[in-house]
């Protein structure tokens, strides 16, 4: 739909500019400070959906540190009414551990709450990775996943094991990103 998601992406050719671009701080993009971030390959992050107006990183922090070490949770916010938009992001610890703390997580899918409001959470997995899980799937498989998505009325996509994920409709480049600052703990 062309609007502004919040978050964008920049690629860097070779790792020394990019480490340069990220001590340079503090960035602007359109007149906004902008919080810039190393991108982690195979991050352990969680989608979480749903969530009540007015909840804070800090909260969703709070939560999910029964499940193992948080290293970053961030609340969505709609730059044009400085609004939560209802979902954000939580990050895991990179490797085993935090693969572990993702898989804990999910396990609860119907149990998890905030504010007394259950919130949906589904692994945050980027496309390529959803669709490279896939490969070790039979034809019989991939034929009954196929049939069981074209005859369900929810479309939320599912991981290789059958999880629900969340996964981004595009990533912009970061000129074009929101320059709103999403409410980081």
């Amino acid at each position: 739909d062309g609007r502004s998601r919040g978050f964008g992406y920049v690629t860097f050719a070779e790792a020394g500019p990019a480490s340069a671009a990220i001590r340079a701080q503090p960035h602007r993009v359109g007149g906004r400070q902008v919080d810039v971030k190393r991108a982690v390959p195979g991050t352990n992050k969680l989608f979480v959906g749903g969530l009540p107006q007015h909840s804070t990183a800090a909260e969703l922090r709070a939560h999910f540190e029964a499940f193992g070490v948080v290293s970053d949770a961030v609340v969505m916010i709609d730059p044009a009414t400085n609004r939560s938009r209802g979902f954000g992001f939580v990050c895991f610890l990179p490797g085993p551990e935090g693969a572990e703390a993702v898989t804990a997580a999910l396990a609860q899918y119907q149990n998890h709450r905030l504010r007394g409001k259950w919130i949906e959470v589904k692994s945050a997995a980027p496309p390529h990775k959803l669709a490279s899980g896939k490969e070790g799937q039979s034809e019989e498989e991939r034929l009954l996943a196929a049939s069981a998505a074209s005859a369900s009325p929810d479309p939320s996509p599912q991981s290789a094991d059958g999880r629900p994920v969340a996964t981004p409709h595009r990533h912009q480049p970061a000129a074009a990103a929101a320059a709103a600052r999403p409410d980081v703990a």
